[in-house]
């Protein structure tokens, strides 16, 4: 499956920027994660540069100032991204996904406030949609928001919130009906746009406390606590209860776009594997020269290459405008096994060298533990597939 110009264009920008400004401050700002978290963060002239790129805007239309494409760039840009440094990869999808939201009607003051902000990158956003008791099980929101003088007040407590003291704005789903029909409990969940200060922690009504995580490092994860937080009623995305399925529909964009970072990661580290081993010599020859090791080039270079042509495709079906939660499924599943994999046997092929932090290969390694988790687990992907398969089979009565 070829890419235009357009896309040829776009993935060579985001491979110069990667090799010149992503790549060499990497694996510092790493391992500076364990002294000083806060310095651990991507740079701040990182993020403005992926706004002056446009990335941030590549499904926005260009009247609103963004690119006009659409979900096969998102992937472009996410795998080249993603190449350097997973975090990289994975910041600039989230200003793309509120870019999504402010441009749309009913919501001119947000858009007013925001828009310029988002495409250029000095507005941050997060994802607080997760819980304790709702991770896989996303209906089971207990996180709970009522209305009061014109404002939504929220209580509850939200998990793996990625980014959440860096951005300015968190998205989060809260129930604001408080009874749950049986079957049904994912009725009365909300969509509501919270807005906050950056790097304030001093609001008792908003506490936000780090969570110590192995990898994924660069924007940080979270747990965010909310004591009578007041929210503006406008602030409120879709019909008030009817939320879950728009989450749903999200959901088959970030499984795509996810499917990009999974790319980059494994190029990445397969590119480090072949590097290695024609230049390692061992019983006075190169590693490559053994077929153990050719044999397991062949395979990861398949492999990535399998998951890209798929990814291309649900995102070319996304981008057709039907139905594509089960190729989303599918792409995000592949790759995040993949990747995996591809990581554990670069590591394998440097031996007790990519075991040290003197080499990148533990940290695509730390990152690609994260994959199978994030944007629903694997079983959730497999759930979502063969349901979809069996549709066709077994119609619902």
């Amino acid at each position: 499956m070829f890419l235009d110009e357009t896309h040829l264009q776009l993935q060579k920008t985001a491979r110069d920027f990667t090799e010149k400004e992503v790549i060499p401050i990497a694996t510092e700002c790493d391992h500076i994660f364990e002294k000083d978290k806060r310095a651990s963060h991507i740079p701040e002239n990182i993020l403005r540069r992926i706004g002056d790129l446009g990335f941030y805007g590549i499904r926005t239309a260009a009247e609103d100032g963004g690119a006009g494409l659409g979900h096969l760039a998102l992937v472009v840009v996410a795998e080249e991204l993603a190449r350097g440094w997973l975090s990289v990869g994975s910041c600039f999808s989230r200003n793309e996904a509120s870019l999504a939201l402010v441009v749309q009607p009913g919501f001119e003051r947000l858009r007013e406030k925001y828009l310029a902000g988002l495409l250029s990158g000095e507005i941050q956003t997060a994802m607080a949609n997760s819980e304790a008791d709702a991770g896989s099980d996303a209906a089971n929101i207990k996180c709970a928001a009522r209305k009061s003088d014109g404002k939504w007040i929220i209580n509850g407590q939200k998990m793996w919130v990625t980014n959440a003291d860096r951005a300015n704005i968190l998205h989060s789903l809260v129930r604001t009906d408080p009874k749950i029909t049986p079957g049904k409990k994912h009725w009365g969940v909300s969509w509501l746009v919270i807005e906050k200060e950056p790097w304030d922690n001093s609001d008792p009504r908003l506490m936000i406390t780090e969570i110590d995580t192995v990898g994924y490092h660069g924007m940080g994860t979270y747990q965010v606590d909310f004591s009578d937080f007041p929210v503006p009623e406008e602030n409120m995305w879709g019909q008030e209860g009817r939320a879950f399925s728009m989450l749903m529909q999200g959901y088959e964009t970030a499984r795509i776009q996810f499917a990009g970072r999974c790319l980059g990661v494994a190029r990445a580290a397969f590119g480090a594997a072949l590097n290695y081993v024609t230049q390692r010599i061992q019983f006075d020859v190169p590693l490559a020269t053994f077929q153990s090791i050719r044999f397991r080039l062949a395979d990861m270079a398949t492999s990535i290459e399998v998951c890209r042509q798929y990814a291309y495709h649900a995102a070319i079906k996304k981008d057709s405008g039907v139905r594509c939660d089960l190729e989303a499924g599918m792409a995000k599943l592949f790759a995040a096994d993949m990747v995996m994999k591809v990581a554990w046997d670069a590591l394998q092929m440097h031996g007790g060298y990519g075991y040290t932090r003197d080499l990148p290969l533990e940290r695509y390694w730390r990152d690609a533990a994260m994959l199978p988790i994030g944007e629903g687990t694997q079983e959730i992907q497999r759930g979502v597939i063969s349901a979809r398969l069996l549709e066709r089979v077994m119609p619902k009565k």
